[in-house]
């Protein structure tokens, strides 16, 4: 009997609270235990690694020898165009060579600038008068294209301390 006694009762249903308060907090940390184990780590790579995954993927080299100079060019120059806003966090995507050039101007110490910049600009020069003067350069001129692209953005990267990272 109760007669007037109520502390047995707000015990118990103390009691009851504390234990499904308990309960949920075992149950959320169990589900997010087996979340956190489940979750497959991706590993980042740095822009170079994506770029040259890019490459690796798409194989310009057999993009040349196949004769496809036009999807050579279009891709090349998408892929270090997104490589360079990788670098430099600005989208190149949809920006003209000289936009890219000024860009470059204000994100790059003044030596590498200077250093790289050439190349860098010849290069998508290249690609621009291949595509829009409908120039059909030589496999040959093609494959230097290649590894000079190749080695801009190797020289590039490395250079952490004016990269963010």
């Amino acid at each position: 009997s109760l007669s007037g006694n109520y502390t047995r009762l707000y015990l118990l249903i103390l009691a009851v609270l504390i234990s499904g308060i308990l309960i949920y907090f075992l149950i959320k940390f169990f589900r997010n235990k087996k979340a956190k184990d489940t979750k497959e780590e991706i590993p980042l790579l740095s822009p170079l690694e994506l770029f040259m995954a890019d490459l690796k993927r798409i194989d310009c080299l057999k993009l040349i020898s196949d004769g496809e100079v036009k999807e050579y060019i279009f891709t090349i120059s998408i892929l270090f165009r997104k490589y360079i806003s990788a670098l430099y966090e600005f989208d190149a995507a949809e920006m003209t060579t000289e936009e890219i050039s000024r860009i470059l101007d204000s994100v790059m110490p003044a030596y590498y600038y200077r250093q790289y910049n050439k190349e860098i600009i010849d290069t998508m020069n290249f690609w621009d008068l291949s595509k829009f003067a409908e120039f059909s350069p030589s496999n040959e001129l093609l494959i230097n294209n290649y590894n000079s692209i190749l080695s801009v953005a190797q020289k590039l990267s490395p250079h952490k301390e004016w990269n963010n990272g």
